[in-house]
């Protein structure tokens, strides 16, 4: 019995970015500056359009910040002409197609760090049948920009399909700890994301953690 679990466990899993045009996505990044004993997080809401086979439109609005304790929503808003970006994914969780920038006014010094870290972590699939262990090369967001590294399928436990991010390429600095997803396998969204860098331009270790969670849109645009 034992032996027929395992086989099951370790059947071949296929993924792919599947997100629910139904639902609101609410993300919240969450980056902690060790050097500094200070904490900031910036809360997200994500929605998306298909615009085909395969290809979604992801609407992401910038809707709170709090930085050191401290609720800066009130200065997010002025420090931005419009809190909408979008960007284009398709079902791998790979870019694809446009995206618009984050345009911005006068940013002030408590938010410009957090700001400088905005991006949505997604956990690029690969194409083939994964079984656990296996390795695949693909992008990934990191310290605000977008990037590649080396992606590992560990498996699914429960409602979570587990991957592992490592050798980053980084801007500048270096990956500490590998980043960690934990996926919804049934739309490819990811729940949990952490990781850790160093990085002395940014004062040494900077750790990141983001969740999303879903709920109903009362309508298209909630």
């Amino acid at each position: 019995m034992t032996a027929l679990l395992l086989a099951v466990a370790a059947a071949p899993a296929t993924f792919r970015f599947t997100p629910d045009p139904t639902k609101v996505y609410a993300v919240v990044l969450k980056v902690y500056w060790a050097a500094k004993h200070s904490a900031s997080s910036l809360r997200m809401e994500m929605r998306a359009t298909r615009l085909g086979k395969g290809h979604y439109r992801m609407d992401i609005d910038l809707v709170g910040a709090e930085v050191a304790g401290q609720d800066q929503t009130a200065a997010l808003k002025a420090a931005l002409k419009s809190t909408r970006v979008s960007m284009e994914w398709n079902d791998l969780a790979q870019r694809a197609g446009g995206m618009t920038r984050l345009q911005t006014r006068r940013v002030p010094p408590s938010l410009g760090p957090l700001l400088a870290e905005a991006g949505i972590y997604l956990c690029e699939f690969s194409r083939r049948a994964l079984v656990p262990g296996d390795h695949y090369a693909g992008s990934t967001t990191a310290s605000g920009g977008c990037t590649e590294g080396q992606y590992t399928y560990h498996g699914t436990v429960g409602k979570s399909a587990r991957f592992t991010v490592e050798d980053i390429a980084l801007l500048s600095g270096k990956q500490t700890q590998d980043m960690e997803f934990a996926v919804d396998p049934k739309t490819g969204v990811p729940t949990v994301m952490t990781y850790r860098i160093d990085d002395p331009a940014k004062g040494g270790s900077v750790s990141f953690r983001q969740t999303i969670t879903a709920r109903p849109a009362t309508n298209q645009r909630d």
